[in-house]
């Protein structure tokens, strides 16, 4: 391939954009149509390989049938004279998602809603046609630069799964596809029993990245790294920015679920989710975005600006590095500003709850055995010291003092904490008021009640992830100009 080089009767070549292992990309004149594209070449090495000459037509038939505007249009597809099979595309100005994070670090939150909603748009609509795109990361998140405002593009579609059965797909037995670091947990054992809920794993990692500067999950092989991802044990976004509210720790807590169907169930109520959780966040947290807002855009493609790119084209724009605000925080890439919190797990949740459910249910069985044996035998021995019928009305007052500092003993473990969980300073005062009288026995036993009343704040259990994700799924209400419809 030269410049000037007229490959096919309507396509003349001006200028090579990207190159890559797998091919190429070249700017080029429509003569037909009078403007200018973008084609995509298959490095001659690979032409023989009937599987990725398969799913080089792949990524040209799924873009073409989603049709939306923010997806890579596709114009055309076929073989150069020599058999070299070509894609011609729009042309597109800007850079993709991993070069922007590279070059500013973390981006700014609104940044990150708007990439996650226009990227779910492209996604909603292959949805819909039963096409799961498999390799979402930054690399295919091209961000475009159209009259001085950003619109998402999502590309590759080549290692798509069209159909309900994936007969179109490109996946072979045996073969891995995909980028592990963006793969979910279902992808990373088997490609081709993916649905739509895979991509919203990989769209919710690639907002991770694009929050945090990294990734989160880890591995020196693909092997350490599916440990890491069935394990669920990650850092959450706020433990490595602290201008991250909890509503958006939350909405990780639940899309990094191993489980598909505890995930969010379509890429539309996903992106509403973490819109809520963005801009539907106090003050503080209403970062300003550097990106600027766009609109809900028609079936029709915007008319495009002279573009650079395809998927390899990454190459700015003239003017683009100034048009983007640098975000204004900026912390390094890997490294958490201040001491981290301890890893948030998402596996064995509901286990632990039901045991401490489990255990505290016991331990409200052994203190009411243990109220109910020593009233008796307060009463008991109340009636064999008097024969007054005053005395024996009087009894059960006694006893109530000494069920309160003796109930430990039938267990001595944590057990009474659950008991006085739910209030622990009223709990205290009526600990302390019938240890007024003087006798021995009862001061005695004043030291162990009151140190078991002190428990329940270190027992306290935050609230369970689910239920602070569920009220991010709310949608935004009402038209503000922050919002960003679907």
């Amino acid at each position: 391939m030269q410049a000037g080089q007229q490959i096919t009767p309507t396509l003349r070549l001006q200028g090579l954009l990207g190159k890559g292992g797998m091919g190429s990309v070249w700017a080029a004149d429509h003569l037909a149509l009078g403007t200018q594209v973008a084609v995509k070449f298959m490095s001659p090495a690979y032409v023989e390989n009937q599987s990725l000459v398969q799913r080089f037509r792949t990524e040209a038939m799924a873009a073409a049938q989603i049709k939306s505007p923010h997806v890579a249009q596709v114009f055309d597809h076929g073989f150069t004279a020599d058999g070299t099979p070509y894609i011609v595309m729009e042309l597109l100005e800007g850079e993709d998602l991993k070069r922007r994070i590279r070059r500013e670090g973390p981006l700014p939150l609104r940044d990150v809603a708007l990439v996650v909603s226009q990227a779910s748009k492209a996604l909603a609509r292959a949805h819909a046609l039963n096409i799961v795109h498999r390799d979402i990361k930054p690399d295919n998140i091209f961000l475009c630069n159209i009259d001085g405002e950003t619109f998402v593009k999502l590309l590759d579609f080549g290692i798509a799964k069209m159909g309900p059965d994936g007969a179109l797909g490109a996946t072979t037995t045996g073969s891995m596809m995909g980028t592990p670091l963006y793969m979910s947990p279902e992808q990373l054992l088997s490609a081709r029993r993916v649905d739509h809920r895979s991509d919203l794993w990989s769209i919710a990692v690639v907002a991770y990245h694009a929050i945090t500067g990294r990734v989160p999950f880890h591995g020196e092989t693909v092997g350490s790294l599916g440990v890491a991802v069935h394990t669920g044990v990650f850092h959450l976004p706020s433990a490595l920015r602290p201008d991250v509210p909890p509503a958006v720790d939350a909405w990780f807590q639940r899309m990094l679920r191993r489980d598909p169907a505890e995930r969010f169930g379509s890429a539309k109520e996903m992106a509403e989710a973490l819109e809520q959780a963005i801009l539907g966040a106090p003050s503080p947290y209403a970062v300003t975005g550097s990106f600027a807002r766009a609109p809900f855009p028609s079936h029709a493609d915007p008319t495009p600006a002279p573009f650079s790119g395809g998927r390899m084209a990454t190459t700015p724009a003239p003017n683009s590095p100034s048009g983007y605000a640098s975000s204004p925080y900026t912390p390094p890439h890997n490294a958490p500003q201040g001491p981290a919190s301890a890893p948030q797990t998402l596996i064995g949740t509901s286990t632990t709850a039901a045991r401490a459910a489990s255990g505290k249910k016991s331990a409200i069985i052994a203190a009411s055995v243990a109220v109910l044996v020593l009233a008796g035998l307060g009463i008991f021995l109340a009636a064999r010291r008097s024969n007054e019928a005053a005395s024996v009305s009087a009894a059960p007052g006694e006893p109530s003092t000494t069920v309160a500092t003796l109930a430990p003993s039938p267990a001595p473990s944590p057990s009474p904490t659950p008991v006085v969980a739910p209030a622990p300073p009223p709990s205290a005062s009526a600990l302390a008021e019938p240890a007024a009288p003087s006798s021995p026995t009862t001061t005695a036993e004043d030291k162990p009640t009151t140190r078991k009343t002190t428990q329940p704040p270190a027992a306290t259990t935050p609230p369970p992830p689910a239920t602070t994700a569920k009220a991010a799924t709310k949608p935004p209400k009402g038209g503000s100009k922050d919002t960003i419809g679907f």
